[in-house]
């Protein structure tokens, strides 16, 4: 009997205490945010019809130019419905290009041994276009690095060496190839870093990089015509401290403290700033933040279409900018975002004193990009030398293609002067 008494008593403890939830749930608003998991779409409600646009003049490959087999074919002698003979009428042109597999070619070099009594070695000449102690010529090596750099896997390039030229290695040829590929380009990668000291902007960006299933960080510093990749283990500003010591131009970054230790000039990103703006304002509404967010976009538009004035652009809008921080706020995330521009109010209008200045980072966006396609899948690397080894690649890669120009090519001439000097 006790204990019906008991259950009785904790079921109408329960029964109010659900009635007290309840009256709170009304009262409180649903939450506009969606949880961490959801996703927002990347296609438009309606999105664009596909195949040509109405009135778009069409266009076919070009016919080309160099023909490098003629072939011409038998008649056919009877009709292949009927079986009825036929007679030759005319001939037509058809050009057809054709995938020709390659072929390797092994060659043999008699390479005569000197010796030098004076300084009592042995002196030889160097194998033209290979790598000290190499069995792969440097086309062979760039082609893999080539790969390697784009994303594919050591699997696909042994899976694309086996089938299309009919050369089986190991998965660890493949590896140490690159690796000694990268190590005997250490000086000119540590010359693209100097060259990049040169530059009137750099911009620097930072993502996530696993090494032996460890946390690391692998930090791009992209400039007009000079890219420079680096993993290190951390994301503090030791980092860019070292990379960039002696810089004196425009560096470019988002809000990332570590790059606070700069002692150039610096511009902070619009576009981060913006993104985020946007992000409060959709997912929580407030009228006060919608004002400080209006105006705040309205003097960086002003500014930006002003920036030909210079340096007093530059003051006008530093003290419009001091105007807006100076006031009292309600809203959280608009005193969160003063706190904010208030440390960095002398970074955000630099981009208007200088002639081509960008006022976003979206150069280090667009060059960290590939390395983040190369991480998806990779998932990193094995070992901090694998890591380092991909950063040098991914430096030269970004370059050449900064410079425009060939990376085969631009690999090439590297790899030829550094044999020579």
């Amino acid at each position: 009997m006790k204990k019906i008494v008991q259950l009785e008593k904790e079921s109408q403890e329960l029964r109010a205490r659900v009635k007290q939830l309840e009256r709170l749930l009304q009262h409180r608003p649903y939450r506009k945010e969606p949880p961490a998991f959801v996703k927002e779409n990347t296609q438009p409600n309606e999105p664009k019809p596909s195949g040509r646009p109405e009135g778009h003049e069409g266009s076919g490959r070009e016919t080309p130019e160099d023909i490098h087999k003629h072939v011409e074919l038998k008649p056919i002698a009877k009709c292949l419905d009927c079986g009825s003979p036929v007679k030759l009428k005319s001939r037509r042109i058809r050009i057809v290009t054709r995938l020709v597999p390659g072929h390797l070619e092994n060659v043999e070099y008699g390479v005569p041994q000197c010796f030098c009594n004076t300084c009592n070695k042995s002196i030889e000449p160097l194998v033209p276009n290979t790598l000290p102690n190499s069995r792969f010529d440097l086309t062979l090596l760039l082609w893999i690095a080539c790969l390697r750099t784009l994303g594919d896997s050591v699997d696909k390039v042994r899976f694309l060496l086996q089938t299309d030229y009919g050369l089986h290695v190991s998965s660890a040829t493949i590896v140490n190839n690159v690796s000694k590929l990268a190590e005997f380009l250490g000086e000119d990668y540590e010359q693209l870093r100097k060259e990049l000291l040169k530059e009137k902007q750099v911009h620097g960006d930072e993502t996530s990089w696993r090494v032996q299933d460890k946390n690391s960080w692998l930090w791009a510093f992209i400039g007009r015509k000079n890219a420079f990749f680096t993993v290190r283990k951390t994301r503090g500003h030791a980092v860019p401290e070292e990379v960039m010591r002696g810089y004196n131009g425009l560096f470019t970054a988002d809000f990332w403290n570590a790059y606070n230790c700069l002692t150039c000039e610096k511009q902070r990103c619009w576009v981060h700033l913006k993104r985020e703006l946007d992000k409060v304002l959709k997912y929580k509404h407030s009228k006060e933040f919608a004002v400080f967010a209006s105006r705040l976009m309205r003097l960086y538009y002003w500014a930006k279409s002003e920036r030909n004035h210079g340096s007093k652009t530059r003051e006008f809008a530093e003290k419009r900018l001091q105007a807006l921080l100076s006031k009292e706020y309600g809203n959280k995330d608009c005193r969160r975002l003063v706190k904010r521009l208030h440390r960095h109010q002398k970074e955000l209008f630099a981009f208007i004193a200088r002639r081509g200045a960008a006022s976003g980072n979206n150069a280090a966006e667009r060059g960290i990009r590939p390395a983040v396609v190369i991480r998806k899948t990779s998932f990193g690397s094995q070992s901090e030398h694998g890591a380092q080894d991909a950063a040098v690649l991914m430096s030269f890669f970004q370059t050449a293609r900064l410079q425009d120009e060939n990376f085969l090519e631009f690999m090439h001439e590297l790899a030829e002067n550094r044999l020579r000097n």
